[in-house]
């Protein structure tokens, strides 16, 4: 399945329930989709506000100590890339300046030994928040049908179909409501 991003949206320095405020806007406007969220100390706080506030689709997804689900979940994005299954935008001068963020951080992620010698994954030299989001997108798709969306605030705000670019990809002799219908964006 063909996923590609959508949406991106990225602020630092808000609290748990703006970010859930947030994420719940963002939920609603794509007809609320299912979400993962890293399943950590800060997350298990951010899980509980959007269910328990918000009811937002969320599981948590634990990526560190017992679980160790880190390094599935990122070989499983390298296999999306591998096959070419995620489209980045690069249309408007937005897209390209929000995909270059993901980009540098994808290019700094690697393999590296902790003193014990296991292998694992991180940024180095730099974050890595916007690779864990992808993953966790990534992942979140195989269990719905529907192709995945990273937020960003201006199409939104500025009433754009979220999902047009992938709309237009179907057939060019059904209207956008049928085809959306087709590809499970509304049910």
């Amino acid at each position: 399945q063909e996923k590609q991003i959508v949406y991106m949206w990225r602020k630092k320095g808000m609290k748990i329930v703006e970010q859930a405020k947030e994420i719940a806007r963002i939920s609603r406007d794509f007809d609320n989709p299912y979400f993962l969220v890293e399943q950590n100390n800060i997350g298990i706080d951010l899980l509980d506000e959007l269910i328990d506030t918000w009811n937002v689709n969320v599981e948590g997804f634990v990526t560190g100590g017992v679980g160790q689900k880190k390094e599935e979940l990122i070989l499983f994005l390298v296999q999306a890339f591998e096959r070419e299954q995620i489209s980045m935008p690069q249309g408007d001068e937005h897209s390209r300046q929000m995909m270059y963020i993901v980009e540098e951080e994808l290019a700094k992620f690697r393999t590296t030994r902790t003193p014990a010698g296991k292998e694992k994954f991180e940024g180095v030299g730099a974050h890595d928040d916007c690779v864990m989001a992808l993953a966790l997108l990534n992942r979140a798709t195989q269990h719905v049908s529907v192709p995945f969306a990273v937020a960003s605030g201006e199409a939104l705000s500025a009433g754009v179909n979220p999902y047009e670019n992938i709309v237009q990809r179907t057939d060019k002799h059904e209207s956008e409501l049928v085809n959306m219908i087709r590809l499970g964006l509304i049910k």
